[in-house]
């Protein structure tokens, strides 16, 4: 009976170790509690601004990259602006009022107005509405959305409020020509006269200044306040493009004038470097010293030096242009009378005209 004992206990034990191999093996350990599923709520856009550009408003955003969870998104987000309009003579409200949505883009929409994060939309009025709004001020909010997979709605909290006032601009500047000087590219055009509906201008404040190349992007708007600009950083045998708009200001609002038709020039090296200046000479005893004052425009090859003894034909004493405005004459002789004059040689192989003149007698 003992035998049968020891047998039926060692089989329990056997079978029981069995089990517990198998449920290692199968994965019958206990399941962990199910996460919740996150929340993709995006986070507040802040910096939502309201641009007019004759009769486009665009509205300029940062398109959220974060849930509210500092988390990145990971669902497309949809875009809703709210808009709401105070007729010219009203203040608009201290809160904004709009319930519902202006314009709602879906993800797929997006991609047309984004580069990057940043976000771009425009709303190009007819010239009836426009004339309806001009003089009104009109309050925009945006939020972000993003949809789980049963269809709620995750919306972000209502952006930042960006306001503006629709003034009577003018219609694109017609005038603009780009002419090349030996300072620089001259552009001017002429100031604007009339508005968009044939009312008043409101006053200028001033002009923006589009440049392109194809070396190059677009870097911000030049800024002036009269009707032309002298372009000096520019390379030559390259295309540039330009563009201008009059921007205006009225009660504390500005707003631009669509842009102007583009206008092309490839400046050429084709002027010779300006004359040179401040030459002076001192007499050593044994050689002639020349100092004159550095050009210093960027397309500069170097200068000559020339050189009349007596009345004798004139001279060049430099072999090769010279890089730096200084030169020794070792060439002199005691007890002669020298004029010296220096000239300016651009990268193309252009002269200058002569400096003033300067005169020096070597002593025996």
């Amino acid at each position: 009976m003992a035998s049968d004992s020891r047998r039926v206990r060692n089989g329990y034990w056997f079978v029981l170790a069995w089990l517990v191999v198998v449920c290692l093996f199968a994965g019958c350990a206990a399941e962990a509690p199910p996460h919740p599923p996150r929340i993709q709520r995006p986070a507040r856009v802040n910096d939502l601004k309201a641009i007019q550009a004759g009769r486009t408003l665009r509205l300029r955003l940062t398109l959220p990259v974060l849930a509210e969870d500092k988390r990145r998104l990971t669902k497309p987000i949809e875009v809703r602006f709210y808009r709401d309009v105070a007729p010219a003579g009203m203040q608009p409200p201290h809160s904004f009022v709009a319930s519902k949505p202006w314009i709602s883009l879906p993800p797929r929409a997006l991609s047309q107005y984004t580069q990057g994060s940043r976000m771009i939309y425009e709303d190009r009025l007819s010239a009836q509405a426009y004339s309806r709004l001009v003089g009104s001020t009109l309050s925009f909010v945006e939020t972000s959305l993003t949809r789980s997979f049963g269809g709620r709605v995750r919306s972000s909290d209502p952006s930042n409020v960006a306001r503006i006032k629709v003034l009577d601009v003018s219609p694109p500047i017609q005038t603009l020509r780009a002419r090349q000087q030996p300072e620089g590219i001259d552009l001017s055009w002429s100031a604007p006269v009339r508005s968009l509906t044939g009312g008043p201008l409101p006053p200028i404040f001033g002009y923006l200044v589009y440049r392109t190349s194809k070396a190059a992007s677009q870097g911000p708007p030049i800024q002036t306040s009269e009707a032309h600009y002298l372009d000096r950083d520019f390379q030559f045998n390259r295309a540039y493009r330009y563009q201008v708009s009059a921007v205006f200001e009225f009660d504390g609002t500005q707003a631009e004038s669509a842009r102007s038709l583009p206008v092309e020039i490839t400046p050429r090296d084709v002027f010779p470097p300006p004359v040179p200046s401040g030459l002076t000479v001192a007499y050593t005893g044994r050689s002639v010293e020349l100092v004159w004052k550095p050009d210093p425009v960027a397309r500069l090859g170097g200068y000559n030096v020339y050189r009349r003894q007596g009345n004798q034909p004139p001279e060049r004493l430099n072999s090769k242009l010279l890089l730096t405005p200084v030169f020794t004459d070792r060439t002199v002789l005691r007890g002669q009378h020298y004029v010296y004059w220096v000239t300016a040689v651009s990268v193309a192989g252009h002269e200058s005209g002569a400096s003033t003149p300067a005169k020096i007698q070597t002593k025996e």
